[in-house]
């Protein structure tokens, strides 16, 4: 059966979400009988300015996530900051003057509780479909599953937006459904200030953020996807047997045996009842104990055998 792993992620960097396929190591994933296909929707946040000079999310933003949101997500990794490369460049060069504080962002720079708050009020027009407004509604702003929150901690806007525990709180009030999981890249990728101090000595650069965050991103749908396997798995009610020649060969063959060696001993117990019943008592301890001893040594083979048949027939991982 084929079933699907379905992944929203959400950045306003296109060379994060341009690098995801290409650092993959995982497309599709094999286990007992299912083909797990991951599905990985990435939308970029664009914004644009409006007619009062203040940044927006556009509408084709929203509507993309509408789009990958048809179905509700298995997970949501998202970068918790949205802004223009323009207000970036902006307010890099503004803190050299002075601190950057949460006014400096206001109508410039969006966090992932206000992409939420903006899409609740957007979808009240007319410019958006039925479905989109489900979609958007039930499987977005309802989302009840693990979203990982990424997130950089710039020297420069820090106060501004708050320590990572602060960002987390407010993404979790926005999303009062799911689990929010914080990943601090400064932190995740270079230890904090050891490898990020000042703009001189820092390991920092977007285009080398770009892929260590790409990998990170591949890593925890990797992570997310086993453990969804392994949650599936408990509904499963049989043994799954690969379908090969050996091991229906055995199945066929030892439950012949069992039912012939059963036919025969029946027998003799019957014989030796109607002629000694002491003797008959004797033979039939004698062999239920030699059932549980056979008992014991067929399952110690299978566990040997289907071990090694499940391992090379049914733990496969494929790269499409």
């Amino acid at each position: 059966m084929k079933k699907y792993f379905r992944v929203l992620i959400l950045d306003d960097d296109s060379r994060v979400l341009d690098r995801i396929p290409e650092r993959a190591a995982l497309c599709t994933f094999s286990y007992a009988n299912d083909i797990w296909q991951i599905v990985d929707r990435r939308v970029h946040i664009d914004l644009e300015k409006s007619d009062d000079e203040c940044w927006k999310i556009t509408d084709k933003t929203i509507k993309s996530i509408a789009d990958a949101c048809d179905k509700m997500p298995n997970l949501i990794i998202a970068d918790y900051g949205f802004a223009d490369p323009v207000v970036r460049k902006e307010l890099k060069e503004l803190s050299t003057r002075k601190e950057i504080t949460e006014d400096d962002f206001r109508g410039k720079v969006f966090m992932l509780p206000d992409l939420v708050n903006i899409i609740n009020n957007r979808i009240t027009t007319n410019s958006f479909s039925r479905q989109e407004k489900k979609s958007l509604n039930k499987y977005f702003a309802n989302f009840n599953s693990n979203l990982y929150l990424y997130t950089y901690t710039s020297r420069e806007f820090k106060k501004a937006l708050g320590e990572v525990e602060t960002r987390k709180n407010r993404t979790g009030l926005a999303f009062p459904k799911a689990y929010v999981i914080a990943k601090d890249t400064k932190y995740e990728f270079y230890n904090g200030d050891e490898f990020d101090k000042n703009d001189k000595e820092t390991k920092h650069s977007s285009d080398y953020y770009s892929v260590l965050t790409s990998n990170m991103i591949n890593q925890i749908i990797e992570k997310e996807l086993y453990l969804q396997v392994l949650e599936s798995a408990k509904s499963y009610k049989y043994l799954r047997l690969p379908k090969t020649a050996i091991s229906t060969s055995i199945i066929v063959a030892l439950g012949g045996a069992v039912g012939a060696i059963s036919s025969l001993i029946s027998d003799k117990l019957i014989e030796n009842f109607k002629s000694n019943i002491i003797s008959g008592i004797i033979i039939f301890l004698m062999f239920t104990l030699a059932i549980v001893i056979i008992t014991i040594i067929i399952s110690i083979f299978f566990e040997k055998l289907f071990k090694n048949l499940l391992f090379n027939e049914e733990y496969e991982m494929s790269q499409e």
